[in-house]
């Protein structure tokens, strides 16, 4: 993990945001390895359990091809920030 950072949404529900670093190595058959860095995120883990259900957690991430997008991101920590734990009955 490259960077994290913990809050809570406005729905008072535990937010993880972070990002990761990716290692991809290749060698091709007879070749030289390469390596590529790179670093994926924001992802985000909201705490979406219950004092019944305390481990469920909705992860969101930027689709693939959208991992650069400032807008993807901007959308993402907007989700993040409008979950909400569903309704009971009463």
């Amino acid at each position: 993990m490259v960077r994290e950072r913990r809050y809570k949404n406005r729905h008072n529900l535990e937010v993880m945001e972070f990002h990761l670093s990716i290692t991809h190595e290749s060698r091709p058959e007879g070749g030289k390895s390469t390596i590529k860095k790179s670093t994926a995120g924001p992802i985000y883990a909201v705490s979406v359990g219950g004092p019944s259900e305390p481990y469920r957690v909705l992860f969101l991430r930027p689709a693939d091809r959208e991992d650069s997008s400032l807008r993807a991101q901007d959308i993402l920590k907007h989700i993040a920030e409008s979950v909400r734990r569903g309704l009971t009955a009463p």
